[in-house]
């Protein structure tokens, strides 16, 4: 009785941990990967942008939408509050903790996003894989998960991403896709990007059953069709239909606009994860479905053609390399962790991401070191509601924290005309007509970074210094009083 009791000890030692139930530990390590990610987001707000979102969301709240830009005389183009949904969540978030309420609503965006990242490759592949995949798809996505509206644009990707193609592989129309879009477009410009994802998948699934299969695909359409008229029953209206075309106009003039390198190392992810991808389909013998592929073209196009839309391509392709690389049927690893042992992680790691945001929240300043407040006070003392020559990234900051001065020029780019940004980025660095662009404009104060060299150009036009710190300097033409 004793040795087959101990016996019975021993087959049970080395029962694979699976089948008793337990995480595989590389599971566990997944996990740690998501929660470190997300808490990479408690710091300091420092984005330049984050300023007029919360400007926006201050406005929106207590004044409701507008058409019509209400702070620059410089904005000639209509003000399409395409974001107003996360902007006002932005500045909820302020209203109730201040600046690190921000930077905990950041910080809980990007857990959220890893945690739908790593899950997607998680059903695709084996704990340890997926692991890997999961830290290389993270630093592929940090760039684009700055303290902004864009961020939930990437949770919305990689929570709706798997579920359509599921519902495609099926056959099953997802009529949910419809409000998910239209609740998309109140939140962030990039809805036409998931929208046209979904659109190849119906593509390819067309190509599959055959054009002439309407039954099949049909629905698929209109699903689509619906989804993006939709769209244009936001408060905004049907103009936000076209708002996308309008960014090819701007993208000369704004450095996330450019196209993506890979020797940038958090770009490069973009590039490698495709590549895995390939090779791997190179590797085993069977075809690659229509809707695969038609998903990929178009995800290669949307993320490669900009910095600010590489995230597109890294949330596709995450999931793809586990499928890539599986050798057999069986390799397909189904949910995270086993039934139970799953909702325990999911709560422990939110339970460990809000132990360390509390003790750590309180210990870092909500707002970067060194942001100018000196300079907003300095600029708000000026006689009038004066129009600044600012920096194109001070613009943000001035919106926020200077009210009693106008921008010249600031991250919402669309509201001003093409012509205009061109021959003020000019101006900036001298070229072109700039000192007609300064003379026409009637601005009554400047600024400037210290290495900018309009500064040089305005002394030269008898424009003098009227403070400065470490970086930069408040100018005034010789008409307004120092």
């Amino acid at each position: 009785m004793t040795t087959t009791h101990a016996s019975g000890d021993v087959d049970a030692l080395e029962e694979p941990a699976k089948a008793r139930g337990l995480p595989d530990p590389a599971d566990l390590l997944l996990v740690v990967i998501c929660v470190a990610f997300g808490l990479i987001g408690l710091r300091p707000l420092s984005d330049p942008d984050v300023w007029w979102h919360l400007r926006t969301g201050d406005y929106v709240v207590h004044h409701g939408f507008t058409s019509t830009d209400p702070w620059s005389p410089a904005s000639t183009e209509p003000w399409r509050l395409h974001e107003w949904g996360s902007q006002v969540l932005m500045y909820l978030s302020y209203a109730l903790g201040g600046y690190r309420g921000v930077v905990a609503l950041h910080a809980l965006g990007m857990l959220v996003l890893a945690l739908l990242v790593a899950r997607s490759v998680r059903r695709t592949t084996t704990p340890r894989v997926a692991c890997g995949v999961t830290a290389l798809s993270l630093v592929g996505l940090f760039l684009g998960t700055a303290e902004r509206p864009q961020l939930m644009s990437w949770v919305l990707l990689a929570a709706s991403l798997p579920a359509l193609r599921r519902a495609v592989a099926a056959r099953r129309p997802p009529w949910w896709f419809i409000p998910v879009v239209w609740l998309w477009a109140n939140l962030h410009g990039l809805w036409s990007a998931g929208l046209l994802l979904y659109g190849a998948l119906v593509v390819g699934l067309a190509f599959e059953v055959g054009l002439r299969s309407w039954r099949v695909h049909g629905p698929f359409v209109v699903v689509a069709v619906s989804a993006f008229l939709a769209a244009g029953f936001t408060p905004v209206g049907p103009s936000l239909l076209l708002s996308p075309l309008q960014v090819r106009a701007y993208a000369g003039y704004v450095q996330e606009w450019a196209a993506p390198s890979i020797l940038n190392h958090y770009l490069a992810p973009g590039f490698i994860l495709p590549g895995i991808v390939v090779v791997g389909w190179a590797r085993q013998r069977r075809p690659v479905g229509s809707t695969t592929i038609a998903l990929v073209l178009v995800a290669s196009y949307i993320g490669f053609s900009y910095i600010r839309t590489i995230p597109v391509a890294v949330i596709v392709f995450a999931p793809l390399v586990g499928e890539a690389w599986r050798r057999r049927d069986a390799d397909v690893a189904g949910p995270p962790l086993p039934a139970g042992v799953g909702w325990t992680a999911a709560l422990g790691a939110l339970a460990a991401f809000t132990l360390a945001t509390a003790l750590v929240l309180p210990q870092i300043p909500g707002v970067e070191q060194g942001s100018p407040w000196g300079v907003s006070k300095r600029l708000d003392a000026l006689p009038g509601r004066a129009l600044v020559l600012n920096e194109y990234y001070f613009g943000g900051w001035l919106l926020w924290s200077a009210r009693d001065t106008a921008p010249g020029i600031d991250g919402r780019t669309e509201i001003y005309a093409p012509q205009y940004v061109g021959d003020y980025l000019d101006a900036e660095s001298l070229q072109g007509h700039w000192r007609q662009f300064v003379n026409d404009h009637d601005f009554d104060a400047a600024w400037l970074r210290t290495s900018t060299p309009l500064v040089w150009g305005l002394r030269s036009m008898g424009w003098t210094t009227i403070y400065r710190n470490d970086y930069s300097v408040i100018m005034v033409p010789p008409k307004v009083p120092s």
